[in-house]
């Protein structure tokens, strides 16, 4: 397996709990719900520190209450040399507000916490796995698949 995108630090496990914790409303305060996170995405990501990999595959995501979601990720690494390598797993996020997305994505029991921006069909922004001076870190881009 590659290394970059596979190291997993508690201190995501836990932003990521915190986050979605963070979405419950209350009676003085209810939530608004933020459509048009569910549906296929095709991912596109790089990580730019330790070494460099590119990411491509698709996400699938079903819309929750409060601006949270769920859905699937299933991603194809490859490094600097050629070699690849397949990682999959469950995603648990929140739209924080109408453009800003946070998601943590777990890939074969590994945690990379994404923050993006929403625009139309697309998401861009960045991604890092922990706060180690070191970690795993990159871009990343989300595009609307067409319907079928």
């Amino acid at each position: 397996m590659i290394a970059p995108f596979a190291r997993c630090t508690a201190t995501l496990l836990l932003a990521g709990t915190v986050a979605l914790a963070g979405c419950a409303s209350t009676p003085d305060q209810p939530c608004v719900n933020i459509p048009g996170l569910s549906g296929t995405w095709q991912y596109q990501g790089t990580a730019t520190s330790p070494e460099p990999i590119t990411l491509g595959g698709t996400l699938v995501l079903q819309a929750g209450e409060c601006g949270t979601f769920d859905g699937t990720i299933d991603l194809l690494e490859q490094d600097q040399n050629g070699a690849t390598d397949r990682v999959a797993g469950p995603v648990h996020g929140q739209m924080l507000d109408a453009k800003s997305v946070q998601f943590d994505a777990f890939l074969d029991a590994t945690a990379s916490q994404h923050f993006g921006t929403l625009a139309g069909d697309s998401v861009t922004g960045t991604w890092v796995e922990g706060s180690d001076p070191g970690a795993a870190s990159g871009s990343f881009t989300m595009r609307r698949a067409p319907a079928p």
